[in-house]
């Protein structure tokens, strides 16, 4: 996820990765990434107390 994001951007902007334009990639795409883990977990976690 994170890395098609950036992998989208560096293509599209053609510039060199910095450590700005990285920490901006990542602010933008931390709180998705973060959130899809989390409900991932949940969802495992009432799986198994489910059976």
């Amino acid at each position: 996820m994170m890395n098609d994001a950036l992998r989208k951007y560096l293509t599209e902007t053609g510039q060199p990765v910095t450590e700005k334009t990285l920490r901006q990639v990542l602010r933008q795409e931390m709180p998705e990434y973060l959130r899809a883990l989390k409900s991932r977990a949940t969802r495992t976690s009432s799986k198994r107390g489910a059976g």
